[in-house]
């Protein structure tokens, strides 16, 4: 059995993700990885041999985690395909108990980054480095600060499905509100 990805098969996928409530970005990204792999695949057939061997070609040029993520691709859509042989193991990352020194944002880093925003006079950069700094949201969060939260003290985030309350310091409260 030859099997082959094409636009068709990738649209109805698609649609599918959409259907199962996926977010926007998730649906675009899977999207992007198949079409990455359609293209490495240079016209051949589908095979566990050549999802492997692109397995290994993606760990030589990319992070473990985005490599997992084009795997979750892959293997969401041969499944909606039937073709479960095809599908591989994603690559194991054992967890982090902590953040790595150089990607941690040291306080005279946090404090120059504060003062070239207040230099240009860019206080809205400024309160956004703050906010997330001293509450630890990611920034695709930020939309869920708003004028109630910084009222309350507090901000109920639902992002990717996933629900978490952050508490504001109340000396950030204060200038967000003013």
């Amino acid at each position: 059995m030859e099997y082959r990805i094409d636009k068709a098969a990738v649209l109805c996928f698609t649609q599918e993700l959409f259907e199962q409530e996926r977010s926007q970005q998730t649906i675009h990204r899977y999207e992007c990885q198949l079409i990455s792999f359609a293209q490495w695949l240079a016209g051949c057939s589908v095979t566990k041999e050549l999802v492997i061997r692109y397995k290994q070609w993606l760990m030589e040029h990319y992070s473990p985690a985005t490599v997992n993520v084009a795997l979750a691709a892959l293997n969401g859509f041969f499944k909606f395909m039937g073709w479960q042989e095809c599908s591989v193991r994603p690559v194991r990352v054992q967890y982090r108990y902590y953040a790595e020194p150089r990607r941690e944002l040291a306080r005279q880093e946090y404090y120059r980054l504060l003062n070239a925003a207040r230099q240009k006079g860019d206080m809205r950069l400024f309160h956004l480095l703050e906010t997330i700094c001293s509450t630890g949201i990611r920034v695709s969060e930020l939309r869920f600060i708003t004028v109630q939260g910084a009222k309350k003290g507090r901000v109920d985030i639902c992002n990717k499905g996933k629900y978490r309350t952050i508490l504001l310091p109340r000396r950030l409260c204060g200038k967000l509100l003013s």
